[in-house]
């Protein structure tokens, strides 16, 4: 009798780790990145950086020479910072941030030499700095998505903080994640947990 209990313990502990590791589950350096993503402005689909009140001439004119210079420099080394500290899941994004920052690492170099007291200076140095997302707008989709992935598991775990990464919810949100780390880059912007969630039975 007692080995029968012992029998049906362990069957029932195996199929329970069987349905643990079926369970998607989004990795704490996932929710990290995901974390992340709130530093980036976008609005319809243009990124905007968020120290737009540098460019506003009144209080430039009011500023002393050094002041200015300050203001350009600090606004410059914010938006270059957000940029070189970009966490992105999919390969094809990553790959082409990681070249990206390469070509263009030595140019950034030169900003030591710019006039960042000069607001049109500082104007070229910021165009130059986000222009990767002109030239890349599946990386705007996947930060978009990253957004909205960590908005929706923040809501789901502040209303049930013991039980929500067993919700259907979660689950959609963790199937999406797994398909945008691997999908072709211009599938992103295709990419939704509330679609998933719908398609879920």
């Amino acid at each position: 009798m007692k080995k029968i209990i012992n029998y049906t313990l362990f069957l029932f502990a195996l199929i329970s780790c069987k349905y643990v590791s079926a369970q998607p589950f989004i990795s704490n350096e996932t929710v990290s990145i995901l974390k992340l993503s709130i530093q980036f402005n976008i609005v319809q689909k243009t990124y905007v950086p968020n120290q737009s009140s540098y460019f506003d001439t009144h209080a430039l004119a009011m500023a002393t020479l050094q002041e200015r210079y300050d203001r350009g420099f600090n606004y410059v080394r914010h938006e270059l910072h957000k940029v070189l500290n970009l966490k992105l899941l999919n390969e094809e994004n990553r790959n082409y941030l990681q070249s990206f920052i390469e070509a263009r690492m030595s140019y950034w170099k030169s900003y030591s030499n710019v006039n960042l007291a000069n607001s049109s200076e500082v104007k070229n140095c910021i165009d130059n700095i986000i222009d990767i997302y002109k030239l890349r707008p599946s990386i705007i989709n996947e930060i978009e998505l990253l957004k909205s992935c960590n908005n929706e598991l923040t809501r789901i775990k502040y209303k049930d903080p013991d039980n929500y990464i067993y919700s259907k919810r979660y689950k959609a949100i963790a199937i999406v994640i797994k398909q945008l780390e691997n999908c072709p880059h211009d599938n992103i912007k295709n990419l939704s947990w509330e679609k998933t969630e719908l398609e879920m039975r």
